[in-house]
């Protein structure tokens, strides 16, 4: 596993978003897209479906961060809400950013 930052796994997991899609109800990969967990697993380097759950504290902070960044803690269920868009998720990527920036 890659041992990013916090601030390089969510730009990295934004990019991927971006490059790749968005997609919901699966992690997802470069064929499919990724779901907001997905993005920012891949972008750590964690081999999806091998060890989805290993992580980091730079990657529990990413996705703390996110989770911040919506009115519940269920990342995945807001991820997946048949409402959601790829702006939204996009949008909640980028806040996320912004308030690791300006802490700096």
């Amino acid at each position: 596993m890659k041992q990013l930052t916090t601030l390089e796994i969510l730009k990295q997991g934004l990019d991927n978003i971006e490059t790749y899609g968005w997609r919901r109800d699966e992690y997802g990969d470069v064929d499919t897209g990724y779901c907001a967990y997905g993005a920012c697993y891949a972008a750590a380097g964690v081999n999806i479906g091998l060890d989805e759950f290993v992580t980091t504290p730079d990657l529990h902070a990413a996705f703390t961060l996110l989770r911040k960044q919506i009115s519940t803690p269920m990342l995945a269920t807001w991820n997946d809400d048949p409402l959601r868009t790829k702006a939204d998720v996009v949008a909640i990527y980028k806040r996320a950013i912004a308030q690791l920036e300006q802490a700096k």
